[in-house]
């Protein structure tokens, strides 16, 4: 998906955020803006909204000196989440057909997203409720489903911390049901926001139920023009691929491959368009060839 013009508010309101992480000098705050605005005055139009915001992180570390600025609220987010595990853990358990179930936690986990703005209610851990009383189409959890049963190897591909709680159940549940799927569970190769990285994967456990890897890229999505050969690898032989929330849907909406599955809320007016749904729809699709 490339970048649209109400794209550019967005960033530049996520670099006073950044700013504001990092420090409480107004100066470093300006100091931020002031240079993201110069970086999107010189951005390619064709871009993805995900690569130029590897650019403009890259700017805000240099800019604030801090290497991770989200570094405290991706520990909170876990810790929230982690917090409420053997709860969603149990609903999972109890639920009659326990892969849907597990598929709606991992879709409506996906509201936990610092990139977004300032939360709303139902952007906070309990807004998880809000979106489990919502429900993708039937016919698109049945086609998941189906190709489930069929494929051999999964690549998931991750996307926010706290989230990655709700991933975790899935796996689980995905590992009980289909025990010789082989699954292989992506993260960020750099910090950028609150996106998870290899510690984030070590922190909820998700590295005890399968490989880890990261992306070998900073940008929040999955850049194939930019990741890892490692990664490619495994992107190449999926015979099945989960892609996680809005930066990935915005770095892969292109393409034809009908491995791919986005799972996410449309919690941006922008992708809400592009998806054609209307804002705050949970999204399981499938990429049609």
């Amino acid at each position: 998906m490339k970048v649209f013009l109400e794209c550019y508010p967005c960033f530049l309101r996520q670099a006073l955020d950044c700013a504001k992480i990092s420090s409480d000098d107004p100066k470093i705050h300006k100091e931020a803006v002031d240079s993201v605005m110069k970086c999107l005055l010189s951005c390619d139009a064709d871009s993805t909204p995900p690569q130029i915001a590897k650019g403009i992180y890259s700017e805000l570390k240099r800019v604030t000196g801090n290497p991770d600025p989200y570094y405290e609220i991706r520990k909170e987010d876990n810790a929230n989440m982690l917090a409420k595990y053997d709860e969603f853990k149990e609903r999972v358990a109890e639920a009659k057909d326990g892969i849907r179930a597990a598929l709606r936690l991992a879709v409506a986990g996906n509201i936990l997203d610092d990139g977004t703005g300032s939360k709303e209610e139902h952007q906070e851990i309990g807004g998880i409720e809000f979106f489990l009383n919502q429900a993708p189409a039937e016919e698109e959890i049945q086609e998941i489903k189906d190709a489930f049963k069929k494929a051999k190897s999964l690549l998931y591909l991750g996307d926010n911390s706290g989230e990655i709680v709700a991933d975790k159940i899935l796996i689980e549940k995905l590992k009980e049901e289909y025990p010789s799927l082989d699954i292989t569970f992506v993260v960020r190769g750099e910090p950028v926001i609150n996106d998870i990285i290899m510690e984030d994967a070590f922190e909820v456990g998700i590295t005890d139920l399968c490989e880890v890897i990261d992306n070998g890229d900073s940008s929040p999505g999955t850049d194939l023009s930019s990741c890892s050969e490692e990664f490619l690898e495994a992107y190449d032989r999926a015979d099945m691929i989960i892609s996680k929330g809005q930066g990935n849907y915005e770095t892969l909406s292109g393409s034809k491959d009908s491995r791919i599955f986005y799972l996410l809320v449309a919690k941006c007016p922008v992708i809400a368009r592009d998806l054609e749904t209307e804002q705050g729809t949970m999204i399981i699709r499938r990429v049609k060839n």
